[in-house]
């Protein structure tokens, strides 16, 4: 990235909101996007996106489940590119590998019902109930991240966006759903129209002139941020599990 778009990366990362989103110990969805929409794939909403998945799965035990919609490839609309399918799979293929890898105590005999076999491959309804189902088989006090970046990329008709906005409030739903787990949404870079704009709790706006980051960003400088807040929350969660004692919300410094 440019020295601009790093310090945009870094405002992003030293946003007190960022922190609202990430170290409560509640469900919570965010949504991030730009003064100025990106017109790359290498952007500082990608990059955060990218940063915060790949520090939850190296440093947690916890499912990260990740679908980046600028990378999807470009093929004409049909039944076998559909893309709100293509997004669903993931996120259910991300589940159940995390499941099987990680909880192999967990009971997945349901899969064996042909709605999940099959159906949930190819209908968004059957795909959601199989989603659903991968949530409620985790044990209590799960935490759970999805991350959909460049969402504002997802489809390449007006129809796919319309479906893509049902899932995302579908996803939402989810969250309000099952309070047995923690559930963290981020969603980033989605259209003015989408409705997460309207369903987020929380939301950053990124402006195109972050003054006073300028001359001292690095890499190394964000691999620092990134690392102190995946590291308070895991301890925020080691101590929920040990004593059962949920903590209040804590918001941090940094940009709004």
């Amino acid at each position: 990235m440019s020295p601009d778009e790093m310090d945009r990366a870094q405002w992003i990362m030293s946003s007190g909101k960022l922190n609202l989103w990430l170290t409560p110990t509640s469900s919570r969805v965010l949504d991030l996007h730009s003064e100025t929409a990106p017109d790359s794939l290498t952007n500082p909403l990608s990059f955060a996106s990218a940063s915060l998945a790949f520090s939850f799965a190296q440093a947690t035990n916890f499912p990260v489940l990740s679908f980046f919609c600028g990378l999807q490839p470009k093929q004409p609309p049909g039944p076998a590119t559909n893309r709100t399918m293509t997004l669903w799979n993931s996120l259910n293929a991300q589940l159940l590998t995390f499941i099987i890898a990680h909880r192999q105590t967990t009971d997945l005999s349901f899969l064996e019902q042909p709605k999940f076999l099959r159906k949930s491959q190819s209908k968004p309804k059957y795909a959601t109930l199989l989603f659903k189902e991968l949530l409620s088989s985790l044990p209590d006090n799960e935490m759970i991240f999805i991350i959909i970046d460049s969402f504002s990329r997802f489809g390449a008709t007006a129809a796919d966006f319309v479906e893509g906005n049902k899932l995302l409030e579908e996803l939402v739903r989810l969250t309000k759903e099952m309070p047995q787990l923690v559930v963290k949404l981020l969603v980033t870079d989605a259209l003015t129209s989408s409705k997460i704009r309207t369903l987020a709790e929380l939301t950053i706006r990124v402006p195109d002139d972050v003054g006073g980051w300028r001359g001292g960003v690095s890499v190394r400088n964000l691999e620092e941020k990134r690392g102190v807040m995946v590291g308070q929350l895991v301890k925020r969660r080691k101590r929920i599990e040990s004593d059962g004692v949920e903590e209040g919300s804590e918001g941090g410094s940094g940009s709004e």
